[in-house]
C-alpha cells in the first residue's frame, strides 16, 4: 500500500490516467522495486515511479515494454543513493 501512495503521488504530478494504465503503471513499479531491491518508499522509490511516469508518456504503454524500457533507461541512469543499479 505504501508503494501504491509514492506512485500515486509521481501519478499526480504526471497528469491523469484510466484505472487500467494505474495497474499497470504500479505492477512496473512493484516489480522494478523488488528487481533493485529497492524499498517502496523514499528518493530511490519516487525516482524510480518518475522515470516509469516519464517513458509512459512517452508513449510506452504496456507491461512488458515499459519493463523493458525502464531496464534500458536505468543503465544509461546513474543508481540512486548508492545502490549498484541492476545486473
Amino acid at each position: 500500500m505504501i508503494g501504491l501512495m509514492v506512485m500515486s503521488r509521481a501519478a499526480a504530478r504526471g497528469g491523469v490516467f484510466e484505472p487500467e494504465q494505474l495497474e499497470i503503471l504500479q505492477r512496473v513499479f512493484d516489480q522494478a522495486c523488488i528487481d533493485r531491491g529497492y524499498p517502496r518508499t523514499g528518493l530511490d522509490a519516487e525516482e524510480l515511479a518518475s522515470m516509469i511516469l516519464r517513458l509512459f508518456h512517452r508513449g510506452i504503454m504496456s507491461e512488458a515494454s515499459l519493463t523493458v524500457a525502464l531496464d534500458k533507461e536505468s543503465r544509461k541512469t546513474p543508481p540512486p543513493t548508492g545502490h549498484p543499479g541492476p545486473a
